[in-house]
C-alpha cells in the first residue's frame, strides 16, 4: 500500500515499506496475540455465521519487498509477500460461536466457504505496488557493500462508518492506527542475495469492544544467481499473523468477536531472464494455516508459473498460472443446501491473470496499471463450495512535487455452482472496492496523508452484503 516516490530511495522503499523495528514488533506481537491465548478452541462446526462473505480492505496498497532472484538485477519484482490472493482482498469467512447470552435469538446459519478465511485474514498483501520495477541506474547510486537498510513509521487518526464489516446495525468508530515497516537487504556477493522483511500494522478502535486489530509479517528470501547463466535459484519463508474484530449480528441481535489466524508459507523456486527483458518463474509452495479461536486447520500446496518481458517500448505484461489443493482437518463436506455429507473439504483451485503496465509517457498512461483474473475452485466431495470468480482492477498514480496520489478500483464477481440461498437460487456476490491516498512531501524523511478506502459487498443474500469505509490522515517516516 505504499506511495511510490521518484527519488533514489523511494522507488526501494516502495517495496520495502517496513518498520526497522524489530522493538516495535516485539511490543507490538503479545499485544495482539495476549487477547487471544485465553479462548479455548471450538469445533469448526459449532460455528455459524449470519454474514459469511467478509472483506477485510488495506487502505493503500501494501508494499512488496525486491524479490532477489533475476541474475541481472539487483531487485527482482517477482518475490514478495504471498497471499494472497486476492487484490480481492474479499473473502467468506468463519464465525465464531458466540457466548449464550449474546446468541439465544440467533438462529444457526450456513457455515462458510473455502475463501471466508484465507483470503479475509490476509487478502491480497501485495496487490498494488508489487510489480513496480526498481531501475538499476538508481540502485547503483547507493552503496553496494554490506546490508541495504530501509525504514519507515507512520501514524493517523480515522473514522470508520462500519470498522467490523457487518451486514446489520453497523457501528462506527474512531481509531488511531500505525504501520511500521523494516527491510534489510544483503549486497556482499552479487550472486548471493538475501532479503528479510518485516512488516507491522494496527488499529486502536475507541468506540468499539473489539478495541484492536492488527497484522504481522515476517518474510526471509534467498537467491543463489549465477553470473555465467540466465537462471536463479532460491527459496522464501513467510509467516504471517492477523488478528481482527468482525461483526456477524443478525437484526436485533449482537454477535461480534475476535479471529485470530496464523499462516506460514515455504517457496522455493526457479527464476529465469534474459536480455531482452523476457522472464519466467517457476514456484512451488507448502504452507499451514490455522484460526486460534475454533478448530479449522488447513495444509496447502501451491504451483504456479510467471511469463512476462519489461522494459518494452509500448507496455510491460506479465502472465501468471496457479494451482493449489488445500485439505481441511476440521470442516466436513457439504451438499449445494449446506447439509454435511462424508468426507472434509479438499479444495483444488486453478487461476490465471494478467497484468499490463503501459509505458508511454504521458499523464493518461505513466504510473497505470491493469489486471484481470480468472479462479476456479472445486471440492472433491459435495460442491458447496464450488464457484468461479472474475477479478478486475485498475491502479493510477499521479506525481506533482510536492504532491503524489494513488487510485485503485477493484470488482469482482463469484458464482457458485451448487450452493443455494434461503430462496433456493443459485449464491452470488460481487464487490467493488476503492482506494485513494494523497501525499504532501514535507522534507526529505517527513510526509503528510490523507486516504479513503471503501468496500462494498452484494448478493442475492442480503447476509452476505456490506458496506464499510475508513478515512484517516496522519505522519510517516521514512529512511
Amino acid at each position: 500500500m505504499p506511495r511510490l516516490v521518484q527519488n533514489k530511495y523511494s522507488k526501494i522503499s516502495a517495496y520495502c515499506r517496513f518498520h526497522p523495528v524489530i522493538l516495535g514488533l516485539i511490543i507490538l506481537l503479545p499485544v495482539l496475540i495476549a487477547p487471544a491465548w485465553s479462548n479455548e478452541p471450538k469445533p469448526f462446526e459449532e460455528f455459524h455465521s449470519n454474514l459469511g462473505e467478509v472483506l477485510i480492505l488495506p487502505l493503500y496498497a501494501r508494499p512488496k519487498p525486491p524479490p532477489l532472484n533475476q541474475p541481472g538485477k539487483p531487485l527482482d519484482i517477482a518475490t514478495a509477500p504471498e497471499n494472497r490472493q486476492a487484490n480481492e482482498r474479499k473473502i467468506d469467512f468463519p464465525t465464531n460461536q458466540p457466548e449464550p447470552a449474546q446468541t439465544k435469538d440467533i438462529e444457526p446459519q450456513e457455515l462458510l466457504t473455502d475463501e471466508e478465511i484465507t483470503e479475509l485474514l490476509f487478502g491480497d498483501l501485495d496487490e498494488w505496488g508489487s510489480e513496480e520495477e526498481v531501475e538499476e541506474g538508481e540502485l547503483l547510486l547507493i552503496e553496494t557493500s554490506g546490508w541495504l537498510n530501509f525504514y519507515l513509521a507512520e501514524f493517523g487518526l480515522g473514522y470508520s462508518d462500519n470498522p467490523l464489516y457487518a451486514a446489520y446495525n453497523p457501528k462506527s468508530s474512531r481509531y488511531g492506527e500505525f504501520t511500521l515497516e523494516s527491510f534489510f537487504l544483503s549486497q556482499h556477493d552479487p550472486e548471493q542475495k538475501a532479503l528479510v522483511y518485516l512488516y507491522g500494522e494496527g488499529k486502536k478502535f475507541a468506540d468499539l469492544e473489539e478495541d484492536m486489530s492488527g497484522l504481522l509479517l515476517a518474510l526471509v528470501d534467498y537467491t543463489f544467481a549465477p553470473s555465467s547463466s540466465s537462471l536463479s535459484y532460491g527459496g522464501k519463508v513467510q509467516h504471517t499473523y492477523y488478528d481482527q474484530g468482525m461483526d456477524f449480528s443478525d437484526l436485533g441481535s449482537t454477535n461480534r468477536l475476535k479471529i485470530t489466524s496464523n499462516k506460514s508459507m515455504i517457496s522455493p523456486f526457479i527464476n529465469w531472464v534474459d536480455d531482452d527483458g523476457l522472464s519466467a518463474k517457476f514456484e512451488l509452495g507448502w504452507g499451514k494455516e490455522a484460526l486460534r479461536q475454533f478448530a479449522d486447520k488447513n495444509y496447502i500446496r501451491t504451483l504456479s508459473f510467471t511469463f512476462g518481458e519489461e522494459g518494452n517500448e509500448w507496455i510491460d505484461w506479465q502472465a501468471k498460472y496457479d494451482l493449489s489443493n488445500t485439505e481441511y482437518q476440521d470442516r466436513y463436506a457439504k451438499d449445494g443446501t449446506g447439509n454435511i455429507i462424508p468426507g472434509k473439504v479438499k479444495i483444488r483451485k486453478n487461476g490465471a491473470s494478467i497484468l499490463l503496465s503501459p509505458q508511454k509517457e504521458n499523464l493518461g498512461t505513466k504510473g497505470t496499471k491493469l489486471k484481470a483474473g480468472y479462479v476456479k475452485a472445486r471440492n472433491s466431495d459435495g460442491a458447496y463450495y464450488d464457484y468461479q470468480q472474475w477479478k478486475f482492477s485498475l491502479g493510477k498514480e499521479i506525481q506533482s512535487e510536492p504532491w503524489e496520489s494513488d487510485l485503485s478500483v477493484g470488482y469482482n464477481s463469484t458464482h457458485y455452482s451448487d450452493r443455494l440461498t434461503s430462496k433456493n437460487a443459485l449464491f452470488l456476490k460481487d464487490g467493488v472496492s476503492l482506494d485513494l491516498r494523497i501525499t504532501r512531501n514535507i522534507d526529505p524523511h517527513w510526509k503528510a496523508f490523507i486516504k479513503w478506502a471503501r468496500e462494498e459487498d452484494r448478493s442475492n443474500d442480503p447476509e452476505y452484503s456490506y458496506l464499510s469505509n475508513f478515512w484517516s490522515m496522519g505522519l510517516s517516516w521514512e529512511k
